[in-house]
């Protein structure tokens, strides 16, 4: 039910209706009204104020903080006047004070939040100096740099990680000018129960929090001639805000993410589809051989997700997926068709976890991922345009199922595997309702019947929802568990794009199964030319699925 409008405020002589509780910036902005802030995450009040916000109260004639205010009672409220303007750039001096001067080199450089508000306050010199405090940098990980010199104690990182993610790694410690964010007792990142989601990248308003970029690796290898620099996309980047902004028209559909990464000079270029197909085929056979040992499988699709279950797993009759990621499936398939030849995998993909999975892999030779982020500072030093004369896929692995569209979005996974399910008893589609799968918010289990037989799937949409949906269905678990560690799937993965979080999920699905539905292909089982090739893998290597699963040491 929807809270009332009962405080009638002033903001700047105008009355406004206010619901009790509000947070005094909401109401602001929905005046149309800019209020610069650094820490303010949407929705949630600020326990760290950085106070760029403050507004006066005439009825108090106190300066106070518009995010960390929650409307309680009548205020007269000034948002912008000479002295407001000072303060504000006075309380961001300050914050500058002990900031580094690189912007030139700086990873963020003009996407900078703090560089972007003293040009908005007109701060263009440094007028205090204190002394600087020697924090080093965390390059532990694999996926995320740490760089604590540039933090401004914002907490917006501590908020994500905790109260949306619930991950709990991030945290205030120290006090005063000593004072850090980081794991518990100091520990680095690679040592912390961190999964490598990268929500907290999209959030840090400076260059404290960023990908490892790999970008001087792909060029190195593109001037390897030893090796051939094979790309390989997730196809969500066709949607992502970044990409799809290169778009001449709003209806304009070019693949733009293969232009960029053909002009780079990659030898080769490919989706990663066809290599989805062969993980869910595989994923069929391993779900059914689960159910015969009466486990429940989860799916291993999200990198974070299953770095967050190996560190608290619940329960023994759970059974994590130990298929090899699709990247790795496309891997093994390059190696029988270019048998003689040396490559490198270049992925580009929404999801940080990848540059930690390439990095933890033994693989012959070293794969890297990289970000939309890392794709769009490659596309600035190429020769790209908007005309591009091939924006297709390479061939032989250019085809690929409507079913590999599925996983990147909540309940996918659950969806394809009923799917095939369904070819493979005959049993029509019609009597499903796959909008029971389409529509889990939080998590929940759907029940499907086929031949008599009672299938379950849970679906957890969101890494902060794993420890409650398991503990909920510790008594009867569902056959299949599929997890998206972030909310809504991977086009808001924490290596999309910023703009992406703006994106009503309703909007982007609509397009999303638009695409699923106009893909030819509609099983991966019929997909005859994939399915021959890796067929053929197995029998010369005299295995039948072994090498597609993860080895484990005896």
């Amino acid at each position: 039910m929807k809270k009332e409008a009962n405080i009638t405020i002033h903001i700047n002589g105008q009355k406004i209706k206010a619901t009790k509780g509000e947070l005094l910036l909401d109401v602001i902005r929905k005046q149309g009204i800019n209020i610069p802030t650094l820490c303010h995450f949407e929705g949630k009040h600020s326990d760290y104020p950085c106070r760029i916000c403050i507004v006066y109260d005439e009825n108090s004639k106190s300066y106070i903080p518009s995010c960390n205010t929650r409307i309680t009672e009548e205020l007269n409220i000034t948002t912008h006047s000479p002295e407001l303007l000072k303060k504000r750039s006075m309380l961001l001096e300050l914050i500058l004070a002990n900031h580094p001067d690189d912007c030139l080199y700086c990873v963020k450089n003009n996407a900078c939040e703090l560089r972007l508000l003293a040009n908005e306050l007109n701060v263009d010199q440094r007028r205090f100096h204190t002394k600087e405090i020697a924090f080093n940098t965390d390059k532990s990980s694999p996926a995320i740099t740490r760089e604590y010199a540039k933090c401004i104690l914002c907490g917006k990182c501590v908020t994500i990680c905790n109260e949306v993610q619930k991950c709990n790694v991030l945290q205030f410690n120290n006090k005063g000018k000593q004072s850090r964010i980081e794991p518990e007792f100091g520990k680095l990142l690679y040592q912390s129960a961190c999964v490598y989601c990268g929500k907290c990248l999209q959030v840090c308003p400076t260059a404290s929090l960023y990908e490892r970029e790999n970008i001087s690796a792909f060029f190195s290898s593109l001037g390897n001639t030893a090796q051939k620099t094979i790309s390989i996309f997730s196809p969500i980047l066709e949607f992502d805000q970044a990409i799809t902004s290169l778009n001449k028209t709003a209806r304009s559909r070019e693949n733009h993410t293969v232009s960029i990464l053909r002009k780079s000079g990659s030898n080769h270029v490919f989706s990663l589809n066809p290599a989805i197909d062969l993980y869910l085929y595989e994923l069929l056979n391993e779900f059914k051989a689960t159910l015969k040992e009466n486990k429940t499988l989860i799916s291993t699709f999200c990198p974070s997700a299953e770095l967050y279950i190996q560190k608290s797993l619940y329960n023994e009759n759970i059974k994590l997926s130990a298929l090899i990621k699709p990247i790795y499936f496309f891997q093994k398939i390059l190696e029988h068709i270019y048998p003689e030849s040396k490559f490198q995998l270049h992925e580009f993909t929404t999801c940080v976890a990848q540059k930690h999975i390439h990095a933890t892999e033994s693989v012959k030779d070293k794969n890297y991922a990289y970000t939309v982020r890392e794709l769009m500072k490659i596309k600035q030093t190429t020769s790209y345009g908007n005309n591009s004369s091939n924006v297709k896929t390479d061939e032989p692995l250019h085809l690929f199922s409507a079913l590999s569209y599925l996983p990147f979005i909540p309940g996918g996974m659950s969806e394809a595997i009923v799917r095939m399910l369904s070819l493979e008893n005959n049993a029509a589609n019609n009597n499903i309702n796959f909008d029971s799968f389409r529509n889990v918010e939080n998590f929940g289990i759907v029940k499907i019947t086929l031949h008599q037989r009672e299938y379950s799937f849970g679906i957890i949409n969101g890494m902060s929802h794993i420890k409650t949906a398991l503990e909920t269905w510790e008594n009867r678990l569902p056959a299949f568990i599929e997890i998206l560690a972030c909310p809504n799937g991977c086009y808001y993965g924490g290596g999309a794009s910023k703009e992406n979080q703006n994106t009503e999920f309703k909007q982007f699905s609509k397009q999303w199964f638009e695409i699923f539905d106009q893909t030819l292909i509609r099983y991966p089982q019929r997909n005859t030319q994939l399915i021959s090739l890796y067929q053929e893998i197995k029998e010369k290597q005299s295995s039948d699925s072994s090498l597609f699963y993860i080895q484990k040491e005896e």
